[in-house]
């Protein structure tokens, strides 16, 4: 893995250059964490300074990350009164499942109908969750020969929830499917 510091760096394939890489930028990443070899030669294009890192240190330091990770989702869930009943086992398990994912301001975590198959634990931030409900109500009145005219109205609301952090959602579309 390269770390551009200063100047640039050309990428070639067979000889030909396919992109250039400068100060700030990151090149080889993906061959350390696939664990293949190199797909292309990199060549300095002017004078250039590249901070790099092993492929060991590399896996070092994503295991460290890892571990990191999974002690503070392991606190997190801890405050979660939905989770206070499991054993610390269990805990440590479900944090071993768990798999973050981030969302930007107005992108969609899921849609209606698309298949219920993750629960999502909201770690950060705050969800609007729209649920669309489906309201009848029924008119029944007596009419001059005797009988009753019945009427039903059908409409629907979107019910709005503000879900924030702590919180999770996914559950009961999981259990009904």
């Amino acid at each position: 893995l390269y770390i551009i510091y200063q100047g640039a760096i050309g990428v070639y394939v067979n000889d030909i250059k396919v992109a250039t890489y400068r100060a700030g930028e990151v090149v080889g990443r993906q061959g350390l964490e696939n664990h293949e070899k190199r797909s292309a030669t990199l060549r300095a294009q002017i004078e250039s300074e590249v901070l790099y890192i092993t492929a060991l240190d590399f896996e070092l330091v994503i295991q460290d990350f890892c571990m990191q990770e999974r002690e503070e989702n392991l606190k997190f869930l801890r405050t979660i009164p939905f989770f206070s009943g499991l054993s610390e086992r269990k805990l440590s398990y479900l944090t071993s499942a768990l798999i973050p994912k981030f969302f930007l301001k107005g992108e969609v975590v899921y849609d209606i109908n698309q298949p219920a198959q993750m629960f999502f634990i909201l770690k950060r931030g705050s969800v609007r969750r729209e649920l669309p409900l489906s309201i009848e109500n029924r008119n029944k009145w007596p009419t001059v020969d005797g009988k009753w005219k019945l009427k039903t109205v059908k409409k629907g609301i979107v019910y709005i929830v503000r879900l924030e952090n702590g919180e999770f959602f996914g559950d009961d579309e999981i259990i009904k499917d």
